[in-house]
């Protein structure tokens, strides 16, 4: 495979040492949940690594909500909540609401409300390294106001905001990282005709999504990112859509955090049968694949995207070589795959029967099985720098690789087979 960087000038460069993305943010698209929202008064802590600021009260007012494709007729249905908004997810099936601003005259029981949504790195950011940030969100339909400041703050610990049911107010005290300072706004035909039982999924409700991104520089203590307003109510700047009482409430989606100098990664080369489909790109988070990377596929010869996130999935007719392309905070970067159809009237390449073992528990605390062995096989374990941790073999009905040495975080973990070589890469979670 080729990888090039695009330079202003739009001259491709060849890639040889920059390292692969990878999303240290975990469940980056809200796509792994406990428990289906039930009635979507504040339950993101159902999606799995999220929850409101204050990470041990649930309070139905103060927590974001969570909403997927799960729940249906109700407050947390997607894409129609049947309340505040008509609206499919960017990608996948779920996504997050927050509440970023309030008409405190209005909501006067609740005096400038607002909720505050929590996520979980990985493993600790590096210190002097720089990052970049990108989520998009998506202001609810019936939201009376459009505001900025949708902003992303970095932490070594959860929040402690003194939030309670009758009293979440705005947090200040803590500079973001990342500053949105322009209003967001959804680019509908007017918020009363939003509410329509003749949903069309190609119109604007749909895709319109507003991108947010920046870089910093981490002081290598970071392990979570809070999305929300930290401003003053008179230093965020709001737009009045309709004479509704209530406050600016948006969407969030995809978010993701990748070392600014990494390079996309389309993945292996892989081959299928006609009428059969596979998945392209690489697992690039902890936990939710690649899903949320700000990635975008195109078909050969088309300036088209055909689909986002660093995975997703394929069924070509004839054999395709497929380009990504990454935009990491102005640095972009490109990278192609090629899927081969059978029949071939080209060269046949082997289909590699390592691929279909399958590795379990993933993520794991102290072990991992490698399933599907029939014949012994190698293996080495990495971590993401490509230092080795351990190395052995594997024999059917003893295919355990103890993990009680490792830290938590991300490893690679290379099976071979001795008799030809062939060799196929898993990614490997230790909590």
């Amino acid at each position: 495979m080729n990888k090039y960087i695009a330079t202003m000038l739009i001259v491709f460069c060849l890639i040889t040492t920059a390292c692969a993305q990878i999303n240290y943010l975990l469940n980056p698209s809200f796509e792994i949940y406990d428990t289906c929202p039930i009635q979507g008064s504040r339950e993101i802590h159902y999606a799995k690594y999220w929850s409101a600021v204050d990470t041990t009260i649930f309070e139905p007012n103060c927590e974001p909500a969570y909403c997927n494709e799960c729940c249906a007729n109700n407050t947390a249905s997607l894409p129609m909540d049947y309340a505040f908004y008509n609206h499919y997810p960017r990608t996948g099936s779920g996504c997050a609401l927050n509440g970023s601003y309030s008409d405190s005259v209005v909501i006067n029981y609740l005096p400038y409300w607002r909720t505050y949504l929590l996520g979980r790195l990985y493993d600790a950011l590096t210190a002097g390294k720089s990052y970049c940030v990108t989520y998009y969100i998506a202001l609810c339909q019936q939201s009376p106001y459009a505001n900025n400041h949708n902003d992303a703050y970095f932490s070594n610990g959860s929040i402690c905001s003194g939030l309670n049911d009758t009293n979440c107010t705005y947090i200040t005290g803590f500079t973001p990282q990342i500053i949105e300072d322009s209003i967001a706004l959804d680019t509908v035909a007017g918020w009363l005709n939003w509410f329509d039982s003749t949903y069309d999924s190609t119109c604007v409700y749909a895709k319109t999504w507003v991108k947010v991104q920046g870089n910093f520089i981490a002081n290598g203590t970071e392990k979570f990112i809070t999305l929300g307003n930290f401003s003053f109510q008179d230093s965020t700047l709001i737009f009045k859509l309709h004479n509704g009482g209530g406050g600016g409430q948006y969407l969030i989606d995809d978010v993701s955090v990748v070392p600014s100098d990494a390079v996309a990664d389309a993945g292996p080369d892989v081959a299928i049968g006609r009428g059969q489909s596979t998945w392209i790109g690489n697992d690039t988070a902890a936990v939710g694949g690649g899903a949320g990377m700000p990635c975008w596929w195109f078909a050969p010869g088309s300036s088209t995207a055909i689909d986002s996130g660093g995975r997703i999935q394929v069924s070509p007719d004839t054999t395709t070589t497929y380009v990504m392309m990454m935009d990491l905070c102005g640095n972009i970067t490109y990278d192609t795959v090629t899927v081969w159809v059978w029949p071939l009237a080209s060269p046949i390449i082997p289909i590699n029967p390592l691929n279909n073992l399958t590795i379990s528990p993933n993520p794991a605390k102290d072990h991992v099985a490698v399933n599907g062995i029939n014949k012994n096989i190698s293996y080495q374990l990495t971590n993401v720098l490509g230092q080795e941790i351990t190395v052995g073999i594997l024999k059917v009905g003893s295919s355990i690789i103890d993990l009680n040495n490792c830290l938590p975080g991300i490893y690679l973990l290379t099976l071979e087979d001795p008799d030809d070589g062939t060799k196929v890469v898993k990614r490997v979670v230790k909590e």
